[in-house]
């Protein structure tokens, strides 16, 4: 007697999410190894870090002496830090980079009531330096995040004298167009942001200008349709964190919460809907940089305190601490 077949079981949203990310296949740990790596040459915080060939690039922000910082460059295969000039002409930017290895930077800190607008695109390849249209609305430290179609978006950030705003600018990248899209739910700026696998970019933490809580906020937009929906908040409310997508996760890394450095990293499940802690950082931090190749997550520089205080100033030290998270069970 024949047996008959049997019907395979029906797969679940979660069970496809698994198979598109790979994990049915890829051995991903359900937590991160955090391990020190060669440390920049440099202390520095408010950088920007990008993944490109292969290479982590980290450009802009400021050094302990208040200079700003140079571009460097870390080749893992040399396991070294090379160091490029800054070639850009503001200071304070947020910056965004291309798969074809053109890096955006983008305003700047205030200037008196003044919010630089400027916009400038560095070839990584040829090492020039373009200026581009200028960004419809100033801001300072908005949140920051890029599409694979190449467009780039600020969301929100901070207006002098004392405003903080909602707005979302798009940036396209091969026509140099400038477009308002719909508002972020929330006003805030020192926020985090990141493009995730299914093509939306999470936005997440920051604060209001003169209020004190920090911000747990997660709102996601949806580029193709131009809809932001609240999802669950994180676990720690902070500002001046650092977000990566890898791997089909999000993560959430370091920040300011209550005036305090933290190390907090948790992670989110688009699916799920759902935040879950996992290993902390060697070394708490904020205003640090993050980005992923691969497997891999990198959570460069930043900045502590030295000793309790309620604002920057000599108490504050640059880092240049370099971190690398691997999301693979060691075989």
């Amino acid at each position: 007697m024949s047996t008959m077949p049997q019907a395979r079981q029906k797969l679940t949203n979660i069970d496809w999410w698994d198979i598109c990310r790979g994990m049915d296949a890829l051995p991903l740990t359900d937590d991160i190894a955090w391990t020190p790596t060669t440390d920049l040459r440099k202390g520095r915080r408010c950088s920007g870090s990008f993944a490109i060939s292969g290479k982590i690039w980290v450009v802009g922000g400021v050094c302990e002496d208040g200079q700003d910082a140079d571009i460097e460059v870390y080749d893992p295969s040399l396991n070294c830090w090379l160091q490029k000039q800054n070639p850009f002409s503001a200071t304070g930017q947020v910056f965004a980079a291309t798969s074809e290895g053109k890096i955006f930077s983008f305003g700047g800190e205030p200037i008196g009531m003044q919010m630089p607008t400027i916009v400038e695109m560095y070839d990584t390849v040829t090492g020039s330096l373009t200026r581009m249209p200028d960004m419809p609305v100033g801001c300072w430290r908005p949140g920051v995040a890029v599409t694979e179609m190449g467009n780039i978006y600020l969301l929100g950030g901070y207006v002098a004298p004392a405003m903080t705003i909602d707005t979302v600018q798009e940036y396209n990248t091969l026509t140099h167009v400038w477009t308002i899209r719909k508002s972020m739910p929330t006003k805030r700026y020192d926020l985090a942001a990141v493009t995730g696998r299914d093509g939306k970019i999470y936005a997440m933490g920051g604060i209001v200008h003169n209020r004190a809580e920090d911000l747990a906020t997660l709102e996601v937009y949806n580029p193709i349709t131009n809809f932001w929906a609240v999802r669950e908040a994180m676990l720690t409310p902070r500002r001046s964190l650092a977000a990566v997508s890898a791997e089909g996760r999000i993560f959430a890394i370091g920040g300011l919460h209550s005036c305090a450095a933290i190390g907090i990293v948790e992670e989110y499940d688009p699916v799920k809907n759902r935040w879950e802690a996992k290993t902390p950082l060697l070394t708490d931090r904020w205003s640090l940089a993050a980005t992923s190749v691969e497997e891999r997550v990198y959570a460069i520089g930043g900045c502590r305190r030295t000793v309790e205080a309620m604002s920057e100033g000599p108490s504050v030290s640059m880092l240049a601490d370099v971190e690398v998270g691997s999301l693979v069970i060691p075989s």
